[in-house]
């Protein structure tokens, strides 16, 4: 059977002035519980027995450095460079537990190209694969743990926090770390308390006892009640947080691997460490969140470590002086024989009694491993099955011949690298490319009851690797708060839904004031940095919280206002039909011959057109009738009032060429009436077709001018080119009023004069009324302005030009002759 080793296997400091240091024992137990399982396992390491060495770096890395030299030159002198170990091989190392003491290890190790698995070193530096190509680790880096801290920070919606930090490189070092965190992801820092070492003793000096006063009076006196710890964990910073009482009762601390790691210390400071949360790493675990999805499956075997324990007593190893001291100082008690020991009871102050033999320290030896796979255990476990594989890969088992025992130097961490295990619940366990190895935070809460006793709840866990949504996991119902509460650890009060964040630029960050969005934006979130501007064709509601569709607004054909203009413009439409029909009926009759039947014709058409063209302007507004609607209506009015003033000019000098040697006599003959309507029109063509050109109507929404709506409109495109249309109507409108009222004294009993000046008078006084009217009206009262001044004018025309000769026709026909026209010229 063959044997290898693991050596230096550095324990965190185990003795404290000579003496063991109880509360680190348990470092070696677990080691010792690991090397027993794998040589008890068939399936791992057949015929292979696996030793160790174990050194106590006392956190001092010249220590550190000068055991791991003791280890690779043998037993004996240390002899550096040389190799006298005799049969038995190296085959990697375990440890250190801090950083500290870890880097010089590696150091020394990366030379001789030696195995390194660290169960507690932290230190982002150690994930360089390039510097350190043989160190792995069953820690994460303090990163991870950082990043760890953060979303449970954000959780909980807690931005305003202090730090309590050591007063040496490693809280300096992880203060700073923290500090650029937090102000990067939006939490703030209200305090920095740095402790300095002192002693329980030193406390009797009255400045010694005043700083600490100070110190403990900033954090009691800070709004933040979240503290995070970092840094060395030492019995100093356990005394400035147990002494004196109730001083940090109130604050909710979170504290690092380190710390919780050796959380049967936190007894000492139980008071202030209720109801607060520690994070460390573990391979596996059973938990549930609210929704009973387990968190990871099980792999460590308590029931296996606690018989494992029922074994351990000194009589059992009587070469194991630690374990002597251990005994004296959790049971108070001596073996018959330990003679040597009596001087410890000067020590503790306390009467020794001698020892029965069967006292078990399971309980005590179970408190720091919280329920899972303590971190020492799984750096044996993964190394045994890195040596495993690399024997399999060999092709070979190891024999007692030296010459024939495989070499671990330079080759064990490419098994290393290859180790895969997959636990019960189906999750793969390797080393990462950083050297870590993929085991997850849990989350425990520190709880203390009233008869001082002290336990602690798993809450949740952190899966880095996990998406971003889903990397935390945790069971609120299972935390037990101070003030059966969840603390509010915020510099300022939520902005809520509705309203935004005001930063003020004298205070940090995460004080601020909350502001309502304005009109038009919304914030949906809680503590919104900015607010989300609805949609054009959305508004916000008066909580400013949610966006709604915007009705659509337009004169359609449903709208009561539509259904009055339309049936106006039909009734309309009707009556200019009728007349129409009467004047075909009696068109040889003196009255129609009088006013020049085929431009009565011409105008009766047209004015029907005009009725028609109303419709255009009611319904949903499209491309085709915002171009239509306006250039037909331009073009047909200009005919209706074309014809209007060929029948004034046709009257004025019908009358001018009555008279004998009149010169007008010759442009009766040149029938100036048609060449009037087709010149007058055919520039309104002409205007319509530039603007159709350059800058034509189109579809507009404007959601600008009413909250709640959205008005479906036709922007006329050229604001010229609409005004030169209406422009144009004016300008022939007022010369026919003016060319009107010249003839309005004629002697003629047909003499249409004065009621086209009447027609005129309304025409130009619609118009001009439309035009301030039109533009200080929106949406679908500025359609129903114009298509009221169509109508009114329109109906003005038809009502003063032909309701009189239609009076004569139907109602006085005994008027209907030449006779009347004769005398009255006569006379």
């Amino acid at each position: 059977m063959g044997r290898v080793r693991l050596g230096n296997v550095i324990i965190k400091p185990a003795r404290k002035r000579g003496r063991i240091d109880a509360f680190n024992y348990k470092y070696v137990l677990n080691f010792l519980f690991a090397i027993e399982e794998v040589n008890k396992n068939p399936n791992i390491l057949p015929n292979v027995t696996l030793g160790f060495h174990i050194y106590d770096s006392c956190s001092n890395a010249n220590k550190a450095v000068k055991s791991t030299i003791q280890i690779l030159s043998g037993p004996g002198a240390t002899v550096p460079n040389y190799y006298c170990t005799g049969e038995e091989d190296i085959a990697g190392f375990i440890g250190d537990l801090l950083s500290v003491t870890t880097v010089p290890i590696a150091q020394i190790l990366n030379v001789y190209g030696y195995t390194q698995i660290s169960y507690g070193a932290t230190d982002p530096m150690l994930s360089d694969r390039v510097v350190y190509p043989y160190l792995f680790r069953t820690a994460r880096n303090d990163h991870v743990y950082f990043s760890a801290m953060l979303t449970v920070l954000k959780h909980f919606s807690w931005n305003w926090v202090g730090i309590v930090m050591s007063d040496d490189d490693s809280g300096e070092k992880e203060s700073n770390i923290i500090s650029s965190i937090l102000n990067s992801r939006g939490v703030c820092i209200e305090f920095t308390v740095k402790v300095f070492p002192f002693t329980a003793n030193k406390l009797i000096d009255p400045k010694i006892k005043t700083t600490i006063e100070k110190l403990q009076e900033i954090i009691l006196r800070s709004s933040a009640s979240i503290i995070i710890v970092c840094g060395t964990y030492s019995y100093y910073m356990m005394e400035f947080f147990k002494m004196p009482d109730n001083v940090l009762n109130t604050k909710t601390f979170l504290l690092p691997p380190n710390w919780f790691r050796d959380s049967e210390m936190l007894y000492f400071s139980f008071e202030a460490f209720n109801c607060s949360f520690g994070f460390l790493c573990h391979m596996n675990e059973h938990l549930e969140d609210e929704s009973g999805k387990e968190f990871m499956g099980d792999l460590y075997s308590v029931n296996n470590f606690i018989q494992f324990l029922s074994n351990i007593r000194p009589s059992n190893y009587p070469d194991d002086k630690w374990l002597e001291d251990l005994w004296i100082l959790i049971f108070k008690c001596l073996s018959p024989n330990d003679l040597k020991n009596k001087d410890f009871e000067a020590e503790l102050n306390e009467q020794l009694h001698d020892c029965t033999g069967e006292e078990d320290i399971t309980e005590f030896a179970l408190l720091g491993n919280h329920g899972g796979s303590p971190v020492e255990y799984n750096a044996v476990i993964t190394m045994a099955y890195a040596i495993n594989s690399m024997h399999a890969s060999l092709g070979r088992e190891v024999s007692m011949n030296y010459l024939e025992k495989p070499t671990y130097r330079h080759k064990l961490n490419k098994y290393l690298k290859e180790f895969e295990y997959t636990d019960k619940s189906g999750k793969r366990k390797y080393y990462d490319e950083r050297g870590e190895l993929n085991t997850i935070f849990h989350i425990y809460n520190w709880i203390t009851t009233e008869d001082a006793y002290s336990m602690y709840e798993l809450v949740g866990s952190f899966i880095p690797w996990a998406p971003p949504n889903k990397k935390l996991l945790i069971n609120s119902t299972k935390i037990i708060w101070k003030n059966k509460k969840i603390p509010r650890s915020r510099c300022s009060e939520n902005c809520p839904p509705g309203s935004r964040k005001l930063k003020n630029d004298m205070k940090p960050i995460c004080c601020y004031d909350c502001v309502i969005c304005p009109e038009g934006e919304i914030s949906n979130t809680t503590d919104s940095e900015n607010c989300i501007k609805c949609l054009d064709t959305e508004w916000s509601n008066s909580k400013r919280d949610q966006c709604f569709t915007k009705l659509e607004e337009f004169l359609s054909f449903s709208d009561g206002l539509s259904i009055a203009l339309s049936s106006i413009a039909l009734l309309f439409w009707t009556m200019s039909i009728l007349i129409l029909g009467i004047f075909i009926s009696y068109r040889n009759s003196p009255v129609v011959k009088a006013t020049n039947k085929n431009l009565s014709f011409i105008l009766l058409i047209s004015l029907s057109l005009c009725f028609l063209c109303v419709l255009l302007f009611i319904g949903r507004p499209e491309d085709k009738t915002c171009k239509l609607r306006q250039i037909v209506f331009g073009i047909i009015f200009s005919i209706s009032v074309s014809s209007v003033l060929a029948k004034t000019i046709t009257v004025y000098t019908a009358f001018k060429t009555s008279r004998p040697g009149n010169k007008w006599k010759k442009l009766i003959g040149m029938k100036v009436s048609n060449s009037i309507v087709v010149l007058a029109s055919s520039i309104e063509v002409i205007i319509s077709i530039i603007w159709l050109y350059f800058s034509p109507p189109y579809l507009e929404q404007d959601t600008h001018s009413y909250q709640r709506k959205v008005i479906i409109q036709c922007n006329e495109g050229s604001q010229v080119g609409f005004f030169a249309v209406l422009g144009y109507l004016f300008f022939l409108a007022a010369i026919s009023f003016t060319v009107a009222y010249l003839a309005r004294t004629l002697p003629d009993r047909f003499n249409e004069a004065k009621y086209i000046t009447f027609s005129m008078l309304v025409f130009c006084s619609v118009w001009i009324t439309m035009v301030p009217s039109y533009l200080s009206t929106r949406g679908k009262n500025m359609v129903a302005v114009e298509i009221f001044s169509i109508l009114a004018s329109s109906a003005g025309l038809l009502s003063f030009i032909f309701f009189p000769k239609c009076y004569i026709i139907l109602m006085k026909p005994q008027l209907n002759t030449k006779q009347p026209y004769i005398c009255r010229t006569i006379n």
